[in-house]
């Protein structure tokens, strides 16, 4: 009879293990770890959202979040596909709200697998005290339209924050989000005499706002004329001319303003020239007889010189680059300002086309 209770007690037991066995969901059986990486997260007053690396042997754990942080916390676990473009095997979305409380709050989430669990803290500043944790940027941050412009123009929007928003008011203005940009158009011509302005407000996450200026010019006396002028900012050892011109392909149409500065550096006075898409160029003369050969580079790029506006061209020689720098320098009409932006437009020597045959420049002084 003892024989087989004996019999029996070992057979209960190995039942047990065998059930214990079935119920451990680790990869390898053996104890449950986890670990999370990081422990703790900082968020800005703004809200935002981030990501928590999962470390652990169980193939069944769940995550939660404190009941009295459910409000305006959130935990979900990445799946299959966020997992492959994070790289990692395992791991969760934090997502806090705005906080709007005036103060700083703290939360928790639960990682757990059977009897093992661990704690992810997180800090949460008072909204407009975070951190600014998130970047923004937006390029061009101003706008100008003619009078009768309705066309849109493009604001392209940069930033590592999950999303952007914008808020504009001016009625006369459309603003559309579309992807990164920020489109732009007037709704109608201003057929005001006066210039009339408006600002967007573009916001991401906790970056600092960035506002966009947009202006109109108005019928009165027109936008004033489009002025450039140029600047030799390197010493060579022959004779330069700046300038720039209309192009079809690498032939020179019509030269719309130039000036010679010989060898040495310096910066011209100001030319009128007709606004449009033109074309700066270098001329050089470095045999000291009457022939000048002109650098237009493969494909020539352009710039838009827009109408009422001064403009510097600044030419260099930069390694394997010949190197023009287009500022905006402002509003030509007394009264109208601009937000001062540069263009860089570089030719590689290496695809810089040469005129094949010596001409005299008729140099615009």
């Amino acid at each position: 009879m003892k024989s087989i209770i004996l019999k029996f007690f070992v057979f209960a037991l190995a039942i047990s293990a065998i059930l214990f066995t079935s119920c451990d969901n680790t990869t390898g059986g053996g104890t449950v770890t986890i670990e999370l990486k990081p422990t703790r997260l900082t968020i800005g007053g703004n809200g935002g959202k981030e990501l928590v690396e999962v470390v652990t042997t169980s193939t069944n754990w769940k995550v939660e979040v404190r009941e009295d942080d459910e409000d305006w916390l959130e935990a979900d676990k990445l799946d299959k596909e966020d997992l492959e473009e994070e790289g990692i095997k395992g791991g969760i979305w934090v997502t806090a709200k705005p906080n709007n409380t005036g103060v700083e709050r703290n939360g928790r989430i639960y990682v757990t697998s059977g009897q093992t669990s661990e704690t992810l803290r997180v800090t949460q500043s008072a909204g407009g005290t975070g951190p600014g944790t998130n970047t923004l940027s937006v390029n061009p941050s101003s706008l100008s339209f003619e009078a009768n412009e309705t066309s849109s123009k493009t604001a392209t929007v940069t930033t590592n924050a999950s999303d952007w928003s914008f808020n504009s008011s001016a009625a006369w203005l459309n603003v559309v989000k579309d992807g990164n940009n920020l489109v732009v158009n007037p709704t109608s011509a201003n057929t005001s005499s006066d210039a009339r302005s408006a600002t967007i407000s573009v916001t991401a996450g906790d970056a600092t706002p960035v506002n966009v200026s947009v202006s109109q010019s108005g019928t009165g006396s027109g936008p004033g004329p489009t002025q450039v002028r140029f600047q030799k900012e390197k010493e060579y050892m022959y004779v330069t001319i700046i300038g720039v011109a209309e192009l079809q392909g690498n032939n020179i149409v019509e030269w719309k303003a130039q000036h010679e500065f010989g060898t040495a550096d310096g910066t011209s006075p100001y030319y009128e020239i007709p606004s449009g898409n033109w074309a700066p160029l270098f001329w050089y003369n470095y045999t000291g007889d009457e022939g000048w050969y002109a650098c237009l580079g493969g494909n020539p790029p352009t710039y838009n010189f827009q109408a009422g506006t001064k403009y510097s061209v600044v030419c260099s020689d930069e390694g394997g680059n010949l190197v023009f720098r287009v500022t905006n320098d402002g509003s030509s009409k007394s009264g109208v300002s601009y937000v001062s932006t540069t263009e860089t437009i570089k030719i590689p020597k290496s695809s810089a086309i040469f005129s094949s045959e010596k001409f005299k420049a008729d140099v615009k002084k």
